[in-house]
C-alpha cells in the first residue's frame, strides 16, 4: 500500500514522461515526522523536471512537507503544501 501510495503522490515529470520508481534508501521515524530517503535514476539527464508531492495534503490542512533535493554534489530544499503542489527544478 505504501509503495503505491508514495508511486500516486511522489513523482517527477520530464519531457511528458513520469518518474515515480523510487528506490528506498532508508528511513527514520521521530515523534512527529517521517523522513524517507529515495533515490530516482535516469537514464539520461534532464535539464528541467518537475517535482509533485502531495503526500498526507488532503489530510491534514497544516500539512508541509519538505523535500531535500540531492543532485552531484548540491542540494535544494523544497517545501510543498496544499497551496503548493508542485516545484520546478532546473540541473543546468
Amino acid at each position: 500500500y505504501l509503495k503505491k501510495y508514495f508511486e500516486t503522490n511522489l513523482y517527477f515529470t520530464a519531457k511528458k514522461r513520469t518518474y515515480n520508481k523510487f528506490r528506498l534508501k532508508k528511513k527514520k521515524l521521530t515523534d512527529d515526522t517521517i523522513w524517507v530517503y529515495l533515490e530516482l535514476p535516469f537514464k539520461r539527464k534532464p535539464t528541467n523536471i518537475t517535482l509533485t508531492n502531495t503526500i498526507l495534503l488532503d489530510l491534514f490542512s497544516n500539512q508541509s512537507n519538505l523535500v531535500i533535493f540531492s543532485y552531484h554534489s548540491s542540494e535544494m530544499g523544497y517545501r510543498f503544501t496544499e497551496n503548493r503542489q508542485t516545484q520546478e527544478i532546473s540541473l543546468n
